[in-house]
């Protein structure tokens, strides 16, 4: 393992906003239970990926709360952690001018979300989760969903709390996009969030993990929610994509604690398949990681075309045992990313952490798709940090 300097600072905040027109192709077989129907539109998938990836910059909020001030009818908020004043009272003013504002916070983060609260009293908000002692169990979106049901409706979708810390310092990601199709499955789980509908308590309505499959002129994506039941979770469909890989695997993670996702990897670089990993370090080693596998496996496996790169804290060591001054305002960022490019074709990604409790307990929300533009968007951001 090697460490690397991750994001911000030396990339500054990276956009896409391309988009492109290739043939759709078919996804990889999935054996997941209760398959969706999937859904033909006569047209090629369109929006803007943001990565936020420097402390200095902040182009996330400008850009949600001008997209609130536009909202006509609603706005449905979904995030694990909030905190941004500015996006609060984009809220409030859309709420002041007759706008249906709804904030779905998880109910582990009470006492951090008070701010929200206290400001904004007439605004609601529907706490989701489980609190401590019996924490574990996390409403774990994080997507802004504004006039769903209507021509100007418009999703942000992504990795990123809304938090002024997580927005300069974490490199993380937010799809944006006005496309009816993606934009329809998540407005039946905000519904169901409204409702106070969470975990398995929404396999009482019509919710299936696999939502959606779409098919676009520019390729096909699938929308999976959490939690799954056994086979019938994004866990099976990303456990199929990873053995379906021929050539590559490029992981971008937070947190992996899933023994079998990592077992896979392991087989996939046994197999000649270029596996390489970047990880957040501040989780590296913890005591329910499954990262250490992997690295064993790279150190007692030189042969093995396996690569787990660590994020800057060890750099940062580095650079102080090296004689750097002890007192640089040195900071190591999280990298909160949770994605696997395949094949340089084929994109995983989402809010959940590769646990069980992401694939099974919580509430979250993924895409895997082969769309060209998101697919390439990811790999040149992996690409980048890589270097």
């Amino acid at each position: 393992m090697r460490a690397a300097v991750i994001g911000f600072g030396l990339l500054g905040a990276l956009l896409f906003q391309v988009s492109s027109k290739l043939p759709a192709g078919e996804p990889p077989a999935a054996a997941a239970l209760l398959a969706p129907a999937g859904l033909g539109l006569p047209y090629a998938f369109s929006g803007a990926i943001h990565f936020n990836a420097e402390v200095d910059s902040a182009p996330v909020v400008p850009l949600l709360t001008a997209a609130i001030e536009q909202a006509r009818t609603s706005v449905t908020l979904a995030m694990f952690s909030f905190e941004s004043p500015a996006i609060g009272q984009a809220l409030q003013d859309a709420y002041d001018r007759g706008v249906a504002v709804t904030v779905v916070l998880d109910q582990s983060n009470h006492r951090r979300h008070r701010w929200f609260f206290d400001n904004h009293p007439e605004i609601r908000v529907q706490e989701l989760g489980r609190s401590p002692p019996d924490a574990g169990e996390f409403m774990h979106h994080k997507f802004l969903l504004i006039d769903e049901g209507e021509a100007t409706a418009h999703l942000f979708y992504g990795s990123l709390n809304y938090t002024i810390l997580q927005e300069k310092i974490d490199p993380s990601f937010i799809l944006e996009t006005r496309d009816s199709g993606l934009i329809a499955p998540f407005a039946a789980e905000a519904e169901r969030l409204r409702e106070g509908l969470r975990g398995r308590a929404k396999f009482r309505t019509d919710y299936r993990p696999w939502a959606k499959t779409l098919w676009y002129e520019n390729g096909w994506l699938e929308v999976w929610f959490s939690p799954g039941f056994r086979e019938n979770s994004a866990k099976t469909r990303f456990l199929e994509l990873l053995e379906s890989a021929q050539s590559t695997i490029d992981v971008a993670i937070w947190v992996l604690t899933d023994d079998d996702i990592v077992r896979t990897l392991e087989e996939r670089a046994a197999a000649g398949v270029r596996v390489r990993v970047i990880a957040d370090d501040a989780f590296f080693w913890g005591p329910d990681s499954a990262l250490p596998q992997l690295d064993r496996a790279e150190r007692q496996n030189p042969d093995l075309p396996l690569e787990i790169l660590s994020d800057s804290f060890l750099t940062v060591q580095k650079l102080f045992a090296e004689g750097a001054d002890q007192n640089l305002p040195l900071h190591t960022s999280y990298l909160h990313q949770h994605f696997a490019v395949i094949d340089g074709s084929v994109l995983m990604t989402g809010t959940n952490n590769w646990s069980n409790n992401g694939f099974y307990a919580n509430d979250e929300s993924m895409i895997v798709t082969n769309i060209p533009f998101l697919v390439e968007s990811f790999a040149e951001w992996w690409d980048r940090q890589y270097q």
